[in-house]
């Protein structure tokens, strides 16, 4: 469907005037209805202006589309160009995991409004920030399955939405995910819990724990001195 409304606004300002339904549905080569139903579309989502057209003869003026200029936001995404372009940056730094694991733990602290305590049957706090934590990671295609055990907790993460990258850029990539958790964590209502990320601790998927921490003053530094060395998921893992 994408596509399809893709070519419409490329024809509309390849030919750099409004074109009729007929016109449209002849330059594409489509049914005439197929073409009324993409541009009236694309004009409801206000990408297309509908125009009345102008006729040489009698009879009702044609309805015409033209092309609204500017880049259509909710248009196609496509980002592993730039994650591929900051894990090479930092690969090629000797203290590159470690930058990764400051960089995305600033990011982390800013999402302050996700990992907000979330309602819970359990009193323990590192359940609480476990559930605030499971909700961001869904949302962001990590698909976890939360299991809370007393006052510890453990994530499954059955995807990697960079799995793509993993062969090459293994270290950043967990790098990356690990300074998010930590400022996740750090933002929450339980800034003290620990975590752990255990990448590909099974062949199919990640885990991550979480558990009582220390007080805030004594907490360790998350981003010092910690290894990133990974597991390898086995070939075909997605």
């Amino acid at each position: 469907m994408g596509s399809r409304r893709t070519a419409v606004r490329q024809l509309l300002r390849r030919h750099g005037a409004a074109m009729s339904v007929h016109q449209v549905a002849r330059e594409l080569e489509w049914p005439v209805e197929t073409a009324r139903r993409h541009l009236e579309a694309l004009a409801r989502q206000g990408l297309l202006r509908r125009e009345v057209g102008v006729t040489g003869s009698r009879g009702r003026p044609p309805m015409t589309y033209r092309v609204i200029g500017g880049r259509d936001s909710r248009g196609p995404t496509e980002y592993r160009l730039l994650a591929e372009i900051l894990a090479a940056s930092l690969q090629q730094r000797p203290d590159g995991a470690q930058e990764a694991v400051a960089i995305s733990r600033r990011w982390g602290l800013d999402q302050l409004p996700h990992t907000r305590a979330a309602p819970t049957a359990s009193d323990s706090p590192v359940a609480a920030v476990a559930v605030a934590l499971n909700g961001f990671l869904a949302e962001h295609s990590f698909e976890p399955i939360l299991d809370l055990r007393g006052d510890q907790a453990e994530i499954s993460l059955w995807q990697c939405p960079f799995i793509e990258l993993f062969d090459q850029y293994g270290e950043i990539i967990c790098a990356l995910h690990d300074g998010m958790l930590s400022g996740l964590i750090a933002a929450s209502d339980t800034p003290t819990a620990r975590h752990e990320l255990r990448p590909f601790e099974q062949p199919d998927r990640c885990v991550v724990t979480l558990s009582p921490g220390t007080t805030i003053e004594s907490a360790p530094d998350p981003t010092s001195g910690k290894s990133h060395e990974v597991n390898r998921p086995p070939q075909g893992a997605s």
